[in-house]
């Protein structure tokens, strides 16, 4: 006998479909303002566990405008959904009609 495998209730993943150029783009700048902060961070962390820094005013500062760009990057408006979509990549099947 050949085993099947249990049936599942989770529901079919949803068919790719083209993503506007424009959230393309936000998703990036979302992106960028993050990896921003996160290597502030761990520069600092990094910093103070050797020995070498202080939390001083210089790098709250830094901190505080890599976190402001990303709640900007966060608060950019929604671009509208029927914009032109943006290119499939090489490596990505192309989606079907």
């Amino acid at each position: 006998m050949s085993a099947q495998p249990p049936a599942s209730d989770a529901p079919a993943p949803a068919p790719l479909r083209p993503v506007p150029q424009a959230w393309l783009d936000r998703a990036t700048q979302i992106e960028a303002a993050a990896r921003g902060l996160f290597a502030g961070v761990i520069d600092v962390l990094e910093s103070v566990e050797s020995g070498t820094a202080r939390l001083d005013a210089a790098i709250v500062a830094r901190l505080d405008e890599r976190s402001h760009a990303l709640i900007q990057a966060l608060h950019l408006p929604r671009p509208p959904l029927d914009q032109p979509v943006a290119a499939a990549s090489p490596t990505e099947p192309e989606p079907e009609a």
